[in-house]
């Protein structure tokens, strides 16, 4: 994921990160034929650089401003550098304060990284502090987490959800409580969501996205007020509404991307399979 930091890198920039701990800078722009064609795709996409920020599997990766934030199966988040020769790896490591595997890291701002995985703290990096220490760690979940996401309205606010059927947002200025706890898309609210489930933020961060696991294989799409914490809808998925098989989970995302805009579509993927709703938030 990427927030534009590509400017003077040649063609279309990419990047991708292993289960090797590796990252390697792609050049995307070969890899499309004619657009107008219904064969669009050409060959594959030209590796410009590598690097290795990681000594165990990378989970996700985040782009900002030519800083690449990345969580890790080695228990450390490390931040990387695109450069006009490619890429400079680990130029800051920082280590969870739990031990645990981390699963994701966000820039929050062009110095401070939010990271959580499975010790289910979510953890603050300063990028200009020394050492490798957390700035500040907040006990979010008793599951592990698999997602952590910062408001495009206000960068102090985060999202954290993962194996608990609650979700939570938390202003790390505030440390002490969550804001709000979003529960009902997953059910019992005593038990353990089975499935990985990436939310996102949408109307223009007004409202957070979340699929949940209703029980007997039903999902649903569930919106919950990001001001309030309260339920703007739920719409049943029903046990037939994807050919993937029920053990697959889901990620969200929003077209156009950035979560700033009113109209956005949400798309779910899941599996090989993508699903676009219209927006219906009055």
């Amino acid at each position: 994921d990427g927030d534009g930091g590509g400017g003077g890198l040649p063609g279309l920039p990419l990047l991708s990160a292993s289960n090797a701990g590796d990252m390697k800078l792609w050049d995307a722009s070969q890899a499309f034929g004619d657009r107008r064609s219904r064969h669009a795709h050409h060959g594959g996409a030209k590796e410009l650089a590598v690097c290795q920020p990681h000594r165990h599997g990378v989970w996700c990766l985040h782009e900002l401003g030519g800083s690449i934030a990345t969580a890790s199966k080695d228990g450390t988040v490390a931040i990387s550098e695109l450069t006009s020769a490619g890429l400079r790896a680990a130029v800051r490591s920082f280590d969870d304060p739990q031990g645990h595997v981390v699963k994701s890291a966000r820039w929050r701002d062009a110095h401070t990284v939010l990271a959580a995985g499975n010790g289910g703290h979510l953890n603050v990096f300063d990028a200009r502090a020394a050492g490798r220490a957390a700035a500040l760690s907040i006990e979010a979940s008793s599951f592990a987490l698999n997602t952590v996401l910062c408001s495009p309205r206000d960068s102090h606010v985060a999202l954290v959800n993962g194996f608990e059927p609650v979700a939570r947002l938390y202003d790390v200025r505030q440390p002490g409580t969550a804001l709000h706890e979003l529960k009902g898309h997953s059910l019992p609210l005593g038990g353990r969501v089975k499935k990985v489930h990436q939310p996102i933020f949408c109307a223009g961060g007004a409202l957070v996205a979340l699929v949940g696991d209703r029980g007997t294989g039903q999902l649903s799409l569930a919106h919950y007020s990001v001001a309030t914490g309260a339920a703007a809808g739920f719409d049943a998925l029903g046990t037939d509404y994807f050919y993937t098989p029920q053990d697959v989970g889901t990620t969200l995302g929003v077209v156009p991307p950035g979560g700033r805009r009113a109209d956005e579509r949400v798309v779910i993927s899941r599996g090989r399979e993508l699903h676009v709703f219209e927006p219906r938030w009055g």
